[in-house]
């Protein structure tokens, strides 16, 4: 237990030690304005690389160690630099306040810029931002658009090849119910039956059964050949241009569907309209 306690306790030593070595090195003023000058330079530097965030960032930390009036016209030059017009504004009157304080040589000098900033930026800040820039005017040896660009005349649809897909697919809706009818044929009919064999009263449920079986099959043939065969039609047929701003004035929509009717045997299935 004694080395882990020796070994905790070198921590905490170590720790405090730390922490009052960094805590004497934010209190001595010498270190202050070293860190302080760094990160002036290194404003400077984004400001000339056109990293105003950066630069913004570093005169902001740099004033939370010792702000001077230069300082200020720094930060209120890279706010507007940013379009921060209202912090800007804020900034350069501070400045301008802070010069009468300043006794350094040059803090006229950065009063006076202050002040020309602030007449600048107040008239944007009225106005809710900076100015809209002005609209250019056409010029006569514009380059024409490439023709990728240029709107080109929209293709209409066929509609014919789509009625053709949608009859099949009214045709393999038609194969899914007959083949339930078909289903209820054959139970009706295995009901009536035994091991010995079917009666002549199944006869007609066995009868059903096979006709709707027949109308199965034949739907979902007419089905998939019409799905098949519209969207053939669909991709070779040619597309007709429509102008802009006027519809073309076309025949007729064709009518076509798929035709169910009851007969004395069961049910006709067929084709109606035309395409």
């Amino acid at each position: 237990m004694m080395p882990h306690l020796a070994r905790t306790l070198r921590i905490t030593f170590g720790a405090v030690s730390l922490l009052a070595s960094q805590a004497a090195a934010q209190s001595d003023p010498e270190v202050m304005a070293a860190s302080r000058n760094e990160l002036i330079n290194e404003a400077r530097e984004a400001r000339i690389a056109g990293d105003h965030a950066r630069a913004l960032d570093l005169g902001l930390r740099a004033g939370q160690l010792a702000m001077s009036t230069a300082l200020r016209r720094f930060i209120a030059e890279e706010q507007t630099a940013l379009g921060i017009l209202g912090a800007a504004l804020d900034s350069a009157e501070l400045c301008v306040r802070e010069a009468e304080r300043d006794p350094s040589p040059t803090s006229a000098i950065h009063a006076s810029a202050c002040e020309a900033l602030a007449g600048r930026l107040r008239p944007r800040v009225a106005r809710g931002g900076s100015p809209a820039p002005r609209p250019t005017e056409p010029s006569a040896t514009r380059r024409p658009l490439p023709p990728d660009l240029v709107a080109q005349p929209r293709g209409s649809l066929n509609t014919a090849p789509v009625v053709l897909m949608g009859v099949g697919a009214a045709g393999f809706v038609a194969a899914g119910v007959f083949y339930l009818m078909r289903g209820s044929a054959l139970n009706a009919r295995d009901a009536l039956c035994d091991e010995t064999g079917c009666p002549e009263e199944a006869r007609p449920d066995h009868d059903r059964a096979v006709t709707f079986n027949t109308l199965t099959n034949v739907s979902l043939g007419v089905g998939a050949a019409c799905a098949v065969g519209g969207l053939v039609w669909y991709l070779v047929s040619p597309r007709r241009e429509v102008n802009a701003g006027r519809q073309e004035r076309s025949a007729p929509r064709p009518r076509a569907g798929l035709l169910l009717a009851p007969s004395a045997g069961g049910a006709v299935i067929g084709w109606e309209g035309t395409l």
